[in-house]
């Protein structure tokens, strides 16, 4: 666990029956068939449509609330030859909205159509009344809207007093009072009986096409756009999506149309097969680089292009735009880490950070970057004179939307869901609301939430990785949110070699083995672990399957997606590790006041797991050394998945325990557990506890020599002393990373050497930094006092 300490829910292994069914109905391994079986297929039939999705399969497109009436006013609006103007947004799923239904009305020959996506930076999200204005002065007679529109309340009424219908399709969250148009065709309607809600602004934009042609029509030209709007907008790829992109990427790999084989071109996908990831990846960046940069004019006008000479032109200019685009977020993300850096932002709940001068269509980009590394939802505003607009992306589970909505005093626009949103604010109102979202943020999102976790769906035996595997987990695709690609363990592999590859040598290429096979290893963006790895090092890792084709060979890739050094230098710079080192010195100083030999041993405990023992009332399990919290950890992790969660249930020394099921207590004070009233405990890692609670030991015989020799590891050589010293002396106060990157200093033996100094009263800690305390009178002996001395004598019992 390095750096974030990333947490592996890994889901409990399924019912066996269940596995046995789905193998016998669909002739699959019982890997494939656990994988199924863990994403609510256990039954065949669900299994069968999950499968194989098929367009019989379907909803009725008027099952939406008000479609029945949408479609027959766009009927009307043609048999009168009234002028259409499909309001978009400038997002790909707004572009490509906008494209399906401009492709409708140019395919069944109706000129009498033109569109608006308004400009992200001068008019924002949404209908504005100086561009409904426009419209009506162009003549037209009904107004679509597409991806927008649910809460254009004054907007819309705007435009019916110009004598204008309005058709809103949004996916939006709708506000309690939404417009009054003349149709609001949104699943989430509480009064819309779809039976599903995610879909995405070009689903339903699909679903309006469809609902408008005939049952025999080509639907082809709208399946691939709209694959295209619904990836990119990161809805779940279950249901009616997962058939909108399933069946669009079949029409994308074969795809007629100029635009499309023009913008695979110059991602560099050429002739190659496109899946989600893809499309994620590549194609959608260069589409939203037109909004961001330019004008979505742009992008919509690539989609529309007839001309394969236009369409390179304008695919060309999309590449440009998006390296531009690149080039301006990787500054933008420099310098609000900086910031964040000075105003110490990472310790609030939620960071709120702002300036001006940054590019108001980016700052989203670099928000959900933020929030990764940083494992907390993110608000960025770019000022802009006395203006400030925001994109905020959320974390994990934590309700965005919610939170925001109780500051929408604030704002002066406002829309979201809970994954990410957007506002405006003048300028004075930003101190005010930082200040009370940030309070909000510490009262209501929990330690948990910010946990960093990655989702495991199995640990797997290397024996079972082959191409069969592959093949069978790809009838699983289009994967993407709500259907992740599978996640496995491995453990205890040996890392043979390796290398850091690509630009700025970011991604990691190793190689792996265990017995005797051998495999491939890529991990994108794993540059932070390199000064910890080295060759024939043990590891666990999390991985993607991959098959890998390179100059038409087929090979087996393991896509590394984390990784746990089985070293105690790295379980030492971990979260927990840091936190077991904070809460050691207390602990190891009440220690060597004891007499060992005066207490007794917990009676052995042989059979059942840990996690089969943790759930009885009163339990608390005893932790002491950094390899034993570590082993403890992986195991709870795998056997209890969701029901451990190590914000909760972990306490470390002193600390007061938060209520929960069970705890786990790391380098507790025996009396403290005592009084605690705990009524069962449980000894995980040897260490001879001084109170009369009846203890069931599940220790091992190496848990021993395992303290000592962290013990050994961590006494620093005077030298390591003198220079954390020197260097506090000629930098003045810095905090803990600041000062390890500073000194040259294993981690184990600068922790230790900053509890040794501050022991002897030569340095001290305040308010996050350590400083040099004053002189002392009298000539300290470090080696003759205090800490360092108890440490030396523990080993020398």
């Amino acid at each position: 666990m390095i750096f974030r300490s990333n947490r592996w829910d890994i889901k409990p292994k399924p019912d066996p029956a269940d596995v046995g069914r789905l193998v016998k109905a669909f002739g699959i391994s019982g890997m494939t068939a656990s994988l199924l079986c863990n994403r609510n297929m256990a039954e065949p039939n669900d299994a069968e449509v999950y499968l194989n999705p098929s367009m019989d399969r379907m909803r009725n497109p008027f099952d939406l609330k008000d479609m029945d009436v949408a479609a027959e006013r766009i009927k009307k609006a043609m048999n009168e030859n009234e002028t259409i103007c499909i309001y978009g947004d400038y997002d790909v799923d707004g572009v490509t909205s906008t494209a399906i239904l401009s492709t409708y009305f140019r395919n069944i020959g109706y000129n009498s159509v033109f569109h608006h996506i308004p400009d992200r930076k001068t008019e924002g999200y949404g209908l504005n009344k100086e561009a409904v204005r426009t419209i009506f002065e162009k003549g037209c007679g009904l107004i679509i809207t597409v991806d927008c529109g649910i809460s254009s309340c004054d907007e819309i009424e705007y435009g019916k007093k110009l004598g204008m219908d309005v058709i809103v399709t949004d996916h939006h969250k709708p506000p309690a009072n939404f417009p009054k148009a003349c149709a609001v065709v949104n699943p989430k309607r509480d009064d819309c009986g779809f039976g599903f809600t995610e879909l995405a602004g070009a689903g339903i934009a699909f679903k309006l096409v469809q609902a408008l042609l005939d049952e025999n029509d080509d639907l082809g030209p709208y399946l691939e756009l709209s694959a295209l709007g619904t990836v990119a907008d990161v809805v779940p790829l279950t249901d009616e999506n997962r058939i909108i992109v399933k069946k669009g990427l079949e029409v994308l790999n074969g795809t007629t149309n100029p635009g499309l084989i023009a913008l695979k071109a110059v991602s560099g996908l050429g002739d190659r097969s496109v899946d989600a990831g893809n499309i994620a990846f590549m194609l959608a960046p260069r589409i939203n680089a037109a909004g961001r940069m330019g004008s979505a004019d742009i992008a919509l006008d690539l989609l529309l292009s007839e001309d394969a000479g236009d369409a390179d032109r304008l695919a060309n200019c999309l590449n440009d735009m998006n390296m531009e685009r690149q080039s301006i977020e990787e500054n933008i993300r420099i310098e609000a880490e900086e910031l964040i850096k000075e105003g110490k932002l990472n310790e609030q709940n939620m960071i709120v950070v702002g300036k001006t001068g940054w590019d108001s269509g980016i700052i989203g980009i670099v928000a959900s970057k933020i929030s990764e590394k940083y494992c907390r939802p993110v608000v960025m505003i770019a000022m802009d004179e006395s203006i400030g607009k925001a994109s905020c992306r959320s974390f994990g589970a934590v309700d965005l939307y919610e939170l925001l909505d109780s500051c929408r005093s604030y704002f002066i626009k406002f829309g979201g869901h809970k994954y990410a949103a957007g506002f405006s604010i003048a300028e004075e109102n930003v101190i005010p609301f930082k200040r009370e979202i940030e309070a909000l943020a510490m009262e209501r999102i929990s330690e948990s939430e910010l946990e960093a976790k990655i989702s495991v769906d199995s640990v797997v035996n290397a024996k079972k990785i082959d191409f069969n595997a592959i093949d069978e987990i790809s009838l699983m695709e289009p994967f993407g949110c709500g259907n992740p690609r599978p996640k496995f363990v491995l453990r205890n592999l040996k890392l043979d070699n390796f290398r850091y590859v690509g630009k700025n040598g970011k991604h990691l290429k190793a190689s792996l083995s265990e017995n005797n096979r051998v495999f491939d290893a890529i991990g994108f963006n794993m540059e932070k672990y390199s000064r910890f790895l080295k060759r024939n090092q043990r590891i666990d890792i999390v991985f993607n399957l991959e098959k890998n084709v390179f100059r038409n060979v087929e090979s087996i890739q393991l896509n590394l997606k984390d990784v746990r050094i089985k070293e105690r230098a790295c379980y030492a710079e971990g979260d927990l590790g840091r936190r077991y080192l904070n809460a050691f010195p207390a602990f190891f100083k009440k220690m060597s006041l004891r007499n060992d030999s005066s207490h007794e041993e917990g009676a052995k405990q042989g059979g059942e797991s840990i996690a089969d023992m943790v759930f009885e009332d009163g339990t608390v399990v005893a932790v002491y050394t950094l390899d034993g919290l570590y082993r403890l950890v992986e195991q709870m992790e795998e056997k209890l998945a969701k029901g451990f969660k190590t914000a909760e249930n972990l306490y470390f020394g002193n600390e007061k325990p938060s209520v929960s099921a069970f705890h786990i207590a790391v380098l507790p004070v025996d009396d403290l557990i005592a009084d605690r009233g705990y009524k069962r405990v449980i000894n995980f890692d040897g260490y001879k506890m001084a109170f009369g609670t009846d203890c069931i030991d599940l220790s091992e015989q190496l848990d021993k020599k395992s303290f000592e020799s962290m013990i050994a590891e961590m006494i620093p050589d005077r030298r390591h002393l003198v220079d954390i010293y020197r260097i506090l002396m000629k930098n003045g106060p810095s905090g803990q990373v600041e000062l390890e990157k500073s000194v040259n200093v294993p981690f184990l033996k600068f922790s230790a050497s900053l509890w040794i100094l501050k022991d002897c009263g030569l340095i001290d800690f305040k308010n996050g930094t350590y400083e040099v305390c004053e002189a002392p009178e009298e000539k300290i002996d470090i080696f003759e006092n205090g800490l360092f001395k108890k440490l030396n004598e523990y080993l020398q019992r």
